[in-house]
This record gives structure tokens, sequence and C-alpha cells, in this order.
């Protein structure tokens, strides 16, 4: 394929070839996936450390009492990218989730930047998760040898078997993550239930906001900033219910279904936390919790010894789904970036039943490794920056294809015929993105709130110049959900992920940088030269593709 090397690296796969191979998968494919199953996929994944451990974390060290606020503050931020998911699951129904809207929207250097996001999402949160669940078990049972050092001999068993399930078939692995989600949604349930029999109003009420002071380690915390920053680290209790969307291409009528899924995960998430941190506050008052303050802790403090027992060891029990549901993701977006040529074919290679076999060994194998061998202690601020950041291509993307011509029912003159103010959608969305990146910057790290106005005021400034001079497309073929009060809406989840990423630790965007360097370095020696786009343009003349607004 000719053109230059920008046309090349922004290559967008047209949305016609997506639903083509979307018509292809229906027929060859086996889609095993129901609404339940991907709702038991999506809460598995979401629900866990933040009810268990990140609540009491919130209110000893930022919030108090109003923890329970700062979880439903949260569930708003995080339904706002929700959103951008549940009409990109319908307007490109197929395995991948970010990596495959990224690839029709921006392109394909950032569909494999969108992937490497994903990938810290998926495979690599499930060697740090299983290496948590290693540690709580080692501690819990007392067997020390299965802990050498820094080497964690039970967290590489524990990704090997979620291998060796997916490897049976995904079947197998639907139902046991069915059961333990559920068996975690009663648990939670179970403890909160509890947790109101020993309800004092007193410990929730007075205060439900504390007033500006130290806590207990000595940090600022309380008042209504410590409710904003409690807010933030709630966000993170949510991260997960996208995993849902890599699932598209194994999901029953994913057009009808994946909105619902992904709505339903945040909903249900959101409800349980809220919940939870209520009953958990109710029983303790803010200032006897500590940094590693839980519901077994509160329990037992209320002499609820039984109660805390059960929870213990759910808690340990229930840990096990969240390490399957991302293993399980993270081979269905390999075979889908195979598919594109962008990995080699042999993760896209099925056996008789459907399965990725050398997919599923290979992941294993480098999964299983990392969790034995690799410390998280400095790597989870990178994990949630790529996360976040993910989040915020996938609000991108809505924003681009609602801007272009480009459903594989238009004609090719009505797409052709796109007003030169389209063109420029990409570069204010880019100094949007920029301008509010560097406000988040100038508010966490430099405090500077002069700067960080004059930043703010600027990028209100391109989004109003999005909205005049780059107006929306109508589709009529398009009957599917819709943000709504778009571009604002995903726009506003781009600065609040953006701001939440700027308070991570500088190491970890540090960290995030040279792997996204390292993502884009590994596309140039491999991707760039063996991808189906780049190689035949999907059958499309190339000067005609090259000149086409979708592509």
């Amino acid at each position: 394929m000719t053109g230059s090397f920008r046309q090349r690296v922004l290559l967008k796969k047209p949305l016609r070839v997506i639903w083509a191979e979307e018509d292809q998968s229906e027929s060859s494919e086996g889609r095993v996936l129901s609404l339940f199953d991907l709702i038991c996929i999506g809460v598995g994944g979401t629900l866990g450390s933040g009810v268990f451990v990140l609540t009491g974390v919130i209110a000893a060290q930022q919030a108090g009492a109003a923890v329970a606020l700062c979880w439903f503050l949260s569930a708003v931020a995080c339904t706002i990218s929700a959103l951008s998911y549940m009409e990109m699951s319908v307007r490109i129904p197929s395995g991948g989730s970010c990596y495959a809207y990224s690839y029709a929207a921006l392109g394909e250097l950032p569909a494999v930047i969108a992937a490497a996001f994903l990938t810290l999402e998926y495979g690599i949160s499930c060697s740090a998760v299983a290496r948590s669940w290693g540690d709580k078990f080692v501690y819990s049972t007392g067997i020390e040898w299965l802990e050498a050092g820094q080497v964690s001999i039970v967290a590489g068993l524990l990704t090997a078997a979620c291998m060796g399930v997916l490897l049976v078939g995904l079947q197998l692995g639907k139902r046991m993550i069915t059961f333990f989600t559920v068996t975690k949604v009663g648990l939670v349930l179970f403890m909160t239930v509890v947790g109101f029999m020993h309800f004092s109003k007193e410990n929730f009420l007075h205060p439900f906001i504390p007033p500006p002071g130290l806590s207990r380690e000595g940090t600022p915390a309380y008042g209504w900033a410590g409710v904003l920053r409690g807010t933030s680290m709630a966000f993170f209790g949510y991260i997960g219910f996208d995993e849902v969307c890599c699932l598209s291409a194994q999901s029953r009528n994913p057009t009808r279904v994946m909105p619902v899924a992904v709505v339903l995960t945040v909903l249900i998430t959101a409800v349980l936390s809220i919940l939870a941190a209520a009953a958990l506050t109710g029983m303790v008052p803010y200032y006897k919790m500590g940094s590693d303050f839980g519901f077994a802790v509160a329990l037992k403090m209320n002499g609820a010894t039984w109660s805390a027992a059960i929870v213990e060891a759910g808690e340990l029990l229930t840990l096990l789904v969240v390490v399957l549901v991302s293993f399980l993701a993270q081979p269905h977006l390999q075979a889908a970036m195979a598919r594109d040529g962008l990995l080699p074919g042999c993760f896209n290679k099925h056996n008789s039943k459907g399965v990725l076999t050398w997919n599923l060994l290979i992941t294993g194998g480098v999964l299983s490794t990392v969790a034995m061998f690799v410390p998280f202690d400095n790597l989870n601020d990178m994990i949630n920056a790529g996360v976040l950041l993910s989040l915020n291509m996938t609000n991108a993307c809505v924003v681009l294809l609602r801007r272009r011509a480009a459903w594989p029912n238009h004609s090719e003159e009505r797409a052709a015929s796109r007003s030169a103010g389209h063109a420029l959608a990409p570069w204010l969305l880019l100094l949007y993105s920029v301008l509010t990146a560097l406000a988040g910057l100038a508010a966490t790290k430099l405090q500077q709130l002069v700067v960080t106005s004059f930043l703010c005021g600027a990028a209100a400034i391109a989004l109003g110049l999005l909205i005049i001079l780059c107006p929306q497309e109508k589709d009529e073929h398009y009957h599917g959900f819709k943000v709504p009060l778009e571009p604002v809406l995903p726009c506003a989840g781009i600065a609040i992920n953006f701001y939440l990423v700027a308070q991570l630790e500088v190491a970890g965007l540090l960290l995030i940088a040279a792997y996204t360097a390292t993502a884009v370095v590994g596309y140039l020696l491999y991707g760039y030269w063996n991808s189906v786009g780049q190689r035949t343009a999907w059958g499309y003349h190339t000067d005609d593709f090259l000149s086409h607004p979708s592509a």
C-alpha cells in the first residue's frame, strides 16, 4: 500500500469491513455468552478490592463517613465514560473493546497503543491480582514455602490454573465465573446486612462529612476537599466494567446486550459499594479506622466474630474470579489483533472446539511468569494510568465517529461530502485533550490555580469550537444507543480521566510513557509491515482508500 508514513500509521479500518467481519463471525464462531453471563463477567471483574479494602482506606484517610458519597460521585463520573462504551459496543460489535474502536476512529497506531493499555488492564492486572491473592493465601494458611523471597509460587500456579480452565473451553470458564460472581455478590450482601445490624446513626451522621483536619497517619483529610480526593480514589474501584466489551464477538446479539451489560455492571457495582460503605462507617466511627481497615476488623470490633470469619474466607475465595475474568479477556484481545495482522497468526488459531489453544498457552506462560517473579509495588499507578487513558480513547472515538459519514449503508458520495470543518475535529479534540491533561497536572502537581484556570478556559474554548465548527453527521441508518449531550459528556469524561491520571505518582506516569513508547517501537518493527490494512487496504483501491473519509 502506498501513501505517506502519517497516512499509513493513521490508517483507519472502515466500518463496513468491521461489519462484514461481524457477519462472518456470526456464522463461523460459537456465541455462548448471554446477557446474564456478560453481567457476571463485568461484575465479577469489577467488584472486589474496592469494597473489601478501598472503602476503609477512603474513610480513614480522606472522607470519613462520606465515603458512601464518594462511591456515588465516582459512579457518576464512571458512568460518563461507560456511556461511550455503550454506544461504541453497538457501532462496532467486534472483539477487542477500545482496540477495535480506536482502529475505526483514530487509526492503526493508536489502536496498537490502545491494545497496550488494555493489556495492562487485562493481562498485567491478572498477574497483579494473582500476586495479591497469593500473599493473602500464604498469610491466611501459614504455608510459607509457597513464597520464596520475591517469588510467589502460588500466584504462578493460580494463573496457570486459569489457563487450564479456559483451555477446556469458554463454557467451563463462564460457569466458574458465574459461580464465583454470584458467591461474591452474596458475600457483599451478607456483610452489608450484618453491618447494618450493628449500625449506629451516631457513627454515620455525626459528622457525615468531618471538618478539615489530619488523618491518623498525619495527612490532610476530611471536608469537601477530602470527599473529592476520596471520589478520585473510589473511581478505581469501578475499573474493569469495560472488560465485557472485549468479549463482544462471543456474545449473543451483541448490538442489543452489550450496552445493557455495561450499564448494569456499573449500576450493580455502585449500589453494592455505596451500601457496603454506609454499613462499614455505621459500624465503626471513621476516626478509629486505620489504613488497612476492612469489614472483617469492623465485625470483630462489634463482637460478630463468626461473621468476620465468613468475610475473611469469602474475600479470599471470591478474589479468584477477578483473576479469571482478567485472564479471559486478554487472549480475545490478542486474537482481534492477530486477525488484523498486528500479531502473529498463531494468536487467532482455533481448535475444533473453538478454543484459542496457542494463544492461551503463550498468554498463560507469560502471565504465570510475571505473577511469580514481578513484585507489583511500583506498577499499580502505571496500570491505573493505562486504564484511564483507554477510557479516554473510547470517549474520543465517539466524538470522531459521530463526525464521519462512514456507516456501512452510507453511499460513497455522501461520505465524500464531509465538510472541511469536520477535518478540524481530530485537531480540536487533540487540543482539548492536551489542555485538559495539562490542567490536571497544574492542579495536582503544581497546585497553580491561575495556570489551571487559564488551561481550563482554553479547553472550554476548544470544546466550543468543536461544537460550532464540527457538527455531527446525521445517520438515519443507525438506531442504537447514543451518548446524550455529545460531545459535552464524552469530553467531560476525558477531562475527569486526565485529572485522575494527574493524581498518580510521577514514577507511574514515567513508566506509562516508557511503556507506550515500547508499544510504538513494537508496532514499527512488526505490525507496520504485517498489517492486513497496510498490505491489502481491505480490498479498496489504494488511492480511493486513502482519500476516503473512513480511511
